[in-house]
């Protein structure tokens, strides 16, 4: 994570943020988030109550984040952790997606991409999307996934990245990786937020 990630953050978020802004940080589920807020790898005020629980310092959430990039597995949900969450997270999406505003999708994703370089890697790709590498790049190479080449390596700008996930085939994605549900439920909150605005 460089500096700019960091400044961004401090732009962005208050010094103390709640358990909605980490999951939006962490780029994580909010079942995920819990889990690091239950087992005390992000320092946190718990309130106990239903609604504004957690009060969480941003500089604590940085640190983890530097911790978590370089120890993935240390806080990886113990096996089972996710039992059952699976089936009903998938239909939770797909009974959403026939009649998605892809526009606002669009919009919501180039908000999720803000952290990100203007240009990124097929493995940067895999890693926010949750598909392998070879899936990325077998999308890259059909032209399913807009890209470019630099030195015979594909580098795909994020705005192409966001188009795909927003549209028609990106939604339709068949068997979507658990890291595109987590994007799309984030999304379906991020859509309710905006009618309320509206």
């Amino acid at each position: 994570m460089d500096q700019q990630i960091i400044d961004h953050l401090k732009s962005t978020y208050p010094e103390v943020i709640s358990s909605d802004q980490l999951y939006k940080i962490c780029r994580s589920s909010k079942r995920t988030v819990r889990y690091y807020l239950e087992n005390n790898f992000i320092p946190c005020i718990d309130s106990g109550k239903k609604t504004r629980r957690y009060q969480i310092r941003l500089d604590d959430v940085i640190a983890f984040l530097f911790e978590r990039e370089e120890n993935p597995a240390l806080y990886k949900p113990r096996q089972n952790y996710y039992a059952g969450q699976k089936k009903t997270k998938r239909v939770k999406v797909e009974s959403r997606t026939n009649n998605i505003d892809l526009a606002l999708l669009r919009e919501f994703l180039l908000e999720y991409l803000s952290e990100y370089e203007d240009v990124i890697s097929p493995k940067e790709a895999s890693d926010i999307t949750g598909y392998s590498l070879n899936t990325v790049s077998r999308w890259c190479t059909e032209g399913t996934l807009k890209c470019f080449y630099i030195c015979n390596r594909i580098k795909i700008p994020k705005e192409y990245l966001a188009d795909f996930l927003a549209s028609e085939r990106g939604v339709k994605v068949v068997r979507k990786s658990d890291k595109h549900l987590d994007i799309l439920l984030a999304f379906f909150d991020y859509m309710k937020e905006h009618k309320k605005k509206a």
